[in-house]
């Protein structure tokens, strides 16, 4: 598995710049909204893509990609 920072990432919005944080590290800055959000998705869709090549497709994983994909909406 590849590295990352572990925790919730978040968004901060300003008027200069939307940033990607993380455990009061930023992960990038002065990226567009949309590409914040999908961004912060990023350790939370990796751990559900690594969980499906080990288990397979399951109920599970299927609510937890709909809310995943709710939230870039």
């Amino acid at each position: 598995m590849m590295e990352y920072t572990e925790g919730k990432w978040w968004v901060e919005v300003s008027d200069d710049f939307t940033t990607v944080e993380a455990k009061s590290q930023t992960i990038c800055t002065d990226v567009s909204n949309c590409d914040a959000y999908l961004i912060a998705q990023s350790p939370r869709m990796a751990d559900l893509l690594e969980r499906l090549v080990k288990n397979g497709w399951n109920a599970g994983i299927s609510e937890e990609a709909k809310e995943i994909l709710q939230t870039l909406a």
